[in-house]
């Protein structure tokens, strides 16, 4: 039985050409929400979903396979091609996600309930099975994008903090190249803090990314820090707006200061009128503000700090 006539080529194939073009070229404002860059990575998935509608045009024949040859043939197909396309992306500055791969796999595996003539013909029981467990891997799917709306939400309920790691979600507001961990052992306020291992490389530290970025009507920016070490020591803090991004993060556009901790808990207080006055040739805009990055210059092999109840005031 053919479900698919030929004259949909000439809507099937600009469409997977523009969803193509979006993979490899468009992209994705580093500043948008944390959800909306969720939401972008589900694309995935209606893109594998037409190529799976493919497979069933160009091969009429494929109809008549068993449903698991159909399904390991879709499976394949949709993860050989996604890895070429991951692969294929890295020759436009992007890096490959093996998440990615999964969601290709899944959208092709999907267009056999949706277009498979053998689906049709099951028991009705035999269909509901099937559209159960398709709708349960998409939720899986979507989880990601799920928890990060859930998240933001969350951190505007929690506004004026910014941070103080008492869920495990909130992880996901910080970015960078040292390893974090969200812990029970040490705290500050609460019974957790963010425990940050750096990286022996210059600059190692992490970003506070996703939050709300509307800081007017603010004096004061605190965070605590414990050292464990005996000597001193030297955390630099650099905060930005998002005119710092189109000025290519120049770091005279920019807060930046040192701030020099002793043994155990410290605290940073940073006036939301120093961050104005911040960059030389304008003033910070305080109710765009993008990102609280903490780092060390020169860290030593295995060096940690904690950090908690990040807040305005």
């Amino acid at each position: 039985m053919k479900i698919i006539v030929n004259h949909r080529l000439y809507v099937l194939l600009p469409v997977l050409c523009g969803l193509v073009f979006l993979l490899f070229f468009a992209k994705m404002d580093v500043l948008s929400p944390r959800s909306w860059k969720q939401a972008w990575n589900l694309g995935h998935i209606p893109l594998f979903i037409l190529v799976g509608y493919a497979v069933y045009l160009f091969n009429p024949g494929f109809q008549n396979k068993n449903l698991v040859k159909q399904v390991l043939f879709l499976a394949l197909t949709g993860f050989f091609l996604g890895l070429g396309i991951e692969f294929l992306q890295t020759f436009v500055n992007r890096q490959i996600s093996l998440w990615d791969v999964m969601l290709d796999i899944l959208g092709a595996v999907i267009a056999i309930p949706l277009f498979s003539s053998q689906v049709r013909t099951l028991a009705i029981y035999h269909k509901l099975l099937i559209y159960s467990v398709t709708c349960a891997l998409l939720i899986f799917a979507s989880w990601r994008f799920m928890i990060a709306v859930w998240d933001e939400y969350q951190a505007y309920r929690q506004f004026p903090i910014l941070s103080d790691f008492e869920h495990y979600r909130e992880l996901d507001r910080w970015t960078g190249k040292a390893a974090r961990e969200i812990v029970s052992d040490v705290s500050k306020d609460g019974s957790r803090s963010l425990k940050v291992s750096l990286q022996p490389r210059s600059n190692s530290g992490i970003e506070l990314q996703y939050f709300p970025t509307n800081w007017s009507g603010y004096e004061l920016l605190t965070m605590h820090v414990f050292n464990l070490e005996a000597e001193l020591l030297t955390l630099a803090v650099s905060i930005h707006d998002s005119q710092n991004r189109y000025n290519r993060y120049a770091y005279y556009d920019r807060y930046t200061e040192q701030f020099f901790l002793q043994h155990g808990w410290n605290e940073i207080s940073i006036f939301v009128d120093e961050l104005i006055h911040a960059p030389k040739r304008r003033h910070m805009d305080i109710t765009h503000i993008r990102g609280v990055r903490l780092y060390v210059a020169k860290p030593a092999k295995g060096q940690q700090f904690y950090i908690d109840g990040v807040r305005l005031e």
